[in-house]
């Protein structure tokens, strides 16, 4: 989980609880506020019915004392009036707070209040116009209505009061109190209840986070580590039944389907799953057992772009008291990579394996061909005189140089055939073959070039490289049969260790890339696997010998180099090119020509032939005794070794590389130049390879060998040269 998402997530969490907190005050304050308004309520409602029953009470007091007054007499001085509100007033119950009774009459349009419970005297004569605001309680009284409303006094203070009207002398009588007495209880008790509310839920909020808090941080750990583990991994990881129903999905499930969780869980995964590999899978849940409740298996899966993926199931079961599969747990890993890793290094073993076994091959008909073609050219000379004889002899003799041609494709392929490098501009060579290559295309190819100025220097053979370059115009004119498109590029390219990787074959370093790529109707993957492999061909008989591409291949890996091939069935083929980076100092290209074939240089030296095949000896010993040269021969290198010390003479070891025994002709070489360093060595072979561990680490003395070694099967004039280049030149060891 990233650090981002990790803030992400704890600013939720805190969001969360502080609306928890913000909901917790705000219904605690509901409640208190609640609570306090229906006591409020009733408290108002208790009120007026006091202050109702009082002014009854007086009302009816008044009404009492009148009706005793004039039956009896007051027992007054002064007027019946007087003496009556004199004797109300002494009445008056004493009401508490701001509670009051007041006593008033109608005279005009003024109201009189003539008796009132804080009054110094019975009569104050205070009086406010009929129609004021004032004294709200007091006009309904007067004007003969009962009952209780909340309005302004004569004070102009807003109160709750009873009013009654009175049948005696045409008063009304009012008991009220002001409102702010009601409300001010509840108000302080509102503020004290809600603060002490407050102070209790912060206190318990503050206790339940001390408390909770570990706990919180453990589920928001383990909801982490769940994340981490489950939704956070690239891996596809499911829930199921042994029916295949979906349990649960993580994120990675949803990616690779581009379905929802909602959408997947429930479903059944086997209707995902390919119809060739269905059974397997129900096969392989049904094996599960308490004690072997885990297994794995691989199986190609379809993803949502329509891409064939390769996934490594591991199931885990859980199993009921029966010991019966109740549920899985499968992790899915995508081996596609891998898988093609794989094939791609079984593929890079193959070709070695067939270079090796075709090396082999080409290595024992070499030595066929030359006793033929030896034994033929030996013939020929004896058959000057005798045309219809020598006829034969030339067809003969044709037929063996076809067959060495053939041999020497084959050890191109293999590797095993001996070259000479020049450090070159693959350029210069592209753009010397593009004429060639646009005659040898139909006019309905187009040839494209984009050669960069500043590509590097490159170490090959120059014939190989164009035979590569003609072989891969010719394969992309023939995919071309309705015309198209060919384009040869050339750039710097740096390959580092995540491509070698991935690509076995291929080698850290600077190359040189040279891409080829044509329009024509491609391959498949099957054919692409196969193209450099010796006589694969997928022209008709007689158009191709299938020996092109593995002539290509046995190039680039002489060069130590690189190819890889991308084609898709009618979009076209590119062929990429990777040949290493030349670091060397720039020869001179002008160095001396070596000499004509047509000149057969000869000596009286004597000469050591040394190889297994006997009839090859006899072959070596007959063209150089011809040459004037002295010859001794040997089948092992033992036995050289013993001549060598026994015959001084011996100038020029004439050795084949390839001998069984313990010692080979690279070995033998070795041994000679160690114990005779006036001696000169000449190698010969149709099966070489850089052997530098066989001459335990001796890669100058190596080089210097492989340098003139002499190819099987070799004619009279090319051995006369090599011998007599080998016996002029400077010591060796």
């Amino acid at each position: 989980m990233t650090t981002s998402t990790v803030k992400v997530k704890d600013s939720r969490e805190h969001t969360t609880l502080y609306t928890l907190i913000i909901v917790m005050v705000v219904i605690a304050l509901s409640v208190v506020g609640i609570t306090l308004l229906i006591l409020y309520e009733t408290a108002f409602q208790e009120a007026e019915n006091r202050l109702m029953e009082t002014a009854r009470s007086h009302a009816r007091l008044i009404k009492s004392i009148s009706n005793f007054n004039t039956t009896y007499g007051s027992g007054f001085t002064g007027s019946a009036e007087a003496a009556l509100l004199l004797q109300i007033k002494e009445g008056f119950v004493t009401m508490s707070g701001t509670s009051e009774l007041v006593i008033g009459q109608r005279r005009g349009d003024k109201i009189f209040f003539i008796a009132r419970q804080r009054a110094t005297t019975a009569h104050n004569n205070f009086s406010v116009p009929f129609d004021a605001s004032l004294a709200e309680p007091m006009r309904l009284a007067l004007m003969g209505k009962s009952g209780t409303t909340i309005g302004l006094d004569y004070r102009n203070q807003l109160v709750l009061a009873a009013h009654e009207p009175v049948d005696v002398l045409g008063l009304g009588i009012v008991a009220k109190m002001d409102i702010k007495e009601i409300r001010e209880p509840f108000i302080l008790a509102g503020i004290t209840t809600g603060g002490f509310a407050l102070v209790i839920i912060f206190f318990g909020i503050f206790i339940f986070i001390r408390v909770s808090n570990p706990i919180l941080q453990a589920i928001a750990d383990s909801e982490k580590r769940y994340r981490f583990l489950v939704e956070e991994q690239t891996d596809l990881i499911c829930r199921n039944r042994l029916d295949t129903t979906l349990l649960m999905v993580n994120d990675a499930y949803c990616r690779f389907f581009d379905k929802s969780k909602i959408e997947l869980t429930g479903s059944k995964f086997i209707n995902l799953v390919p119809e060739a590999f269905k059974q397997p899978v129900l096969m392989h849940l049904a094996q599960f057992t308490p004690d072997h409740p885990t297994g794995t298996q691989e199986q190609m899966q379809i993803n949502s772009h329509g891409e064939e993926r390769w996934l490594q199931w591991t199931n885990t079961a859980t199993f009921d008291a029966q010991g019966y599969p109740i549920e899985f747990v499968a992790i899915g890993h995508d081996i596609t990579n891998k898988r093609q890793l794989e094939n791609a290094l079984i593929q890079s073993q193959k070709m070695e394996a067939v270079g090796q076994l075709t090396g082999g091959i080409a290595h024992d008909f070499n030595n066929i061909l030359g006793v033929i073609m030896g034994n033929l050219e030996l013939l020929r000379r004896k058959c000057k005189k005798m045309p219809e004889t020598k006829k034969f002899v030339d067809a003969a003799y044709a037929g063996s140089e076809r067959g060495a041609k053939i041999t020497k494709k084959l050890l191109h392929f293999s590797r095993h055939a001996p070259v000479e490098q020049k450090r070159m501009n693959v350029n210069t060579l592209i753009t010397d073959m593009k004429a060639l290559i646009i005659t040898s295309l139909t006019p309905k190819i187009i040839v494209e070039t984009h050669l960069s100025a500043e590509v590097w220097m490159t170490k090959v053979n120059p014939g190989d490289f164009e035979d590569a370059l003609l072989n891969f115009a010719l394969n992309a004119g023939d995919a071309m049969v309705e015309g198209g498109t060919l384009v040869i590029e050339t750039k710097n390219k740096s390959l580092d260790a995540a491509y070698v990787k991935n690509n076995p074959g291929s080698f850290v370093g600077d190359f040189i890339l040279i891409t080829i790529s044509d329009s024509g109707i491609g391959m498949s993957q099957d054919v692409a696997e196969q193209v450099f492999q010796p006589f694969f061909t997928t022209k008709t008989i007689g158009q191709g010998t299938g020996l092109g591409m593995s002539m290509v291949y046995g190039f680039v890996q002489r060069s130590n180099g690189h190819i890889k091939i991308y084609s898709e069935p009618g979009r076209g083929t590119t062929i990429h090119l990777y040949l290493p980076r030349d670091k060397s100092k720039l020869q001179d290209p002008n160095r001396a020509q070596s000499a004509s074939l047509s000149e057969q240089p000869k000596g009286d030296e004597t000469i050591l032939i040394v190889d297994d095949e006997q009839a090859l000896v006899d072959i070596a010993a007959a063209y150089l005794e011809d040459l004037g040269y002295t010859t001794l021969t040997a089948n092992t290198a033992k036995q050289a070794l013993v001549l060598l010390k026994t015959k001084s003479q011996i100038q020029l070891v004439f050795t084949d590389v390839v001998m069984p025994g313990e010692m080979d002709g690279y070995d033998l070489a070795k041994a000679t130049l160690k114990q005779y360093p006036d001696k000169k060595v000449l190698l010969t072979s149709g099966f070489t390879s850089k052997r530098e561990g066989a001459l335990n680490g001796d890669v100058a003395l190596f080089k210097t060998l492989s340098k003139d070694l002499l190819n099987k099967p070799y004619i009279q004039n090319e051995l006369a040269i090599a011998v007599r280049k080998t016996l002029d030149g400077e010591h060796q060891s």
